[in-house]
């Protein structure tokens, strides 16, 4: 699994535009820069969706006379103040929405260290990434709590992640369900707005970004296949022409590519 906020735009001398993943070569999504360090899982998931729809059904019929003074009610079909999507599913659970479990990521990165902004990001993904996204967290609180904490670091991570929750890690995708090809995908993805700094964006405004939107629109509209050419390229690129495509020059860039990509930059052409 490849965390995007790690690609940089890589220009080549052909109509693709595809990406170089330059922080590191591994393919495990980094985990989000909150209290993860504790262990816990993701809250205000899948099933937090589904336990918000029984909930509320069950609710329905109720008579609530809620105390004014005691403060807010859970289950009175209201998300008032102080209630949130992980204290009160049945009140403020968000329907789910269309990000895929990679765009979720990037929607994190998006956010400052705000509990509220990453319930948004889950909220904003489709009903398949957030449990992807929970499965991951849940693998990860398991199996990595102390590599993945404040008292750990990224290789030991990493390599935990690799041994115990590589599954989950895999599963997490960027929601190809369409029929473009890997040309017709990076075209879309080169017309595609920045994607946001991080920690620049808010629990509003991350989740409906322009730049994260069209990129996950872009993959979205893909087949798996063509991911999978663009990853490969994507990769090559990344083990190869790092420094070049990131601050050598655009010739300096392209030679690279076709000197050590040629084969991964035509696949993905041809795919159309």
């Amino acid at each position: 699994m490849r965390n995007l906020r790690w690609i940089a735009a890589v220009a080549t001398f052909t109509t693709l535009a595809l990406a170089a993943n330059c922080a590191d070569d591994d393919d495990t999504v980094v985990p989000r820069p909150d209290a993860r360090d504790d262990g816990t899982t993701l809250e205000g998931g899948a099933d937090a969706d589904a336990d918000a729809d029984a909930d509320a059904d069950a609710d329905a019929d109720a008579d609530f006379t809620p105390d004014e003074t005691t403060g807010p009610v859970c289950g009175n079909g209201t998300c008032e103040a102080g209630e949130t999507a992980a204290t009160c599913p049945a009140d403020c659970a968000t329907a789910s929405g269309d990000l895929s479990c990679q765009m979720i990521f990037i929607c994190y990165d998006c956010c400052p260290e705000d509990e509220a902004c990453y319930t948004a990001c889950d909220a904003a993904g489709t009903t398949a990434a957030q449990t992807q996204v929970t499965d991951f967290f849940s693998c990860l609180s398991t199996n990595c709590a102390t590599q993945c904490g404040s008292g750990g670091s990224a290789d030991a991570c990493n390599a935990c992640v690799d041994a115990n929750c590589s599954s989950q890690a895999d599963a997490c995708d960027l929601g190809a369900v369409g029929a473009s090809g890997c040309l017709t995908m990076a075209m879309c993805l080169q017309e595609c707005p920045d994607l946001p700094a991080d920690g620049s964006g808010t629990a509003s405004t991350c989740p409906t970004n322009a730049g994260i939107t069209c990129w996950n629109d872009c993959f979205v509209a893909a087949d798996q296949n063509a991911v999978d050419l663009y990853l490969a390229f994507n990769q090559c690129a990344a083990d190869n022409c790092e420094t070049q495509c990131t601050t050598g020059s655009e010739t300096e860039c392209q030679t690279c590519i076709t000197t050590n990509c040629s084969a991964q930059l035509g696949a993905c052409q041809r795919d159309g």
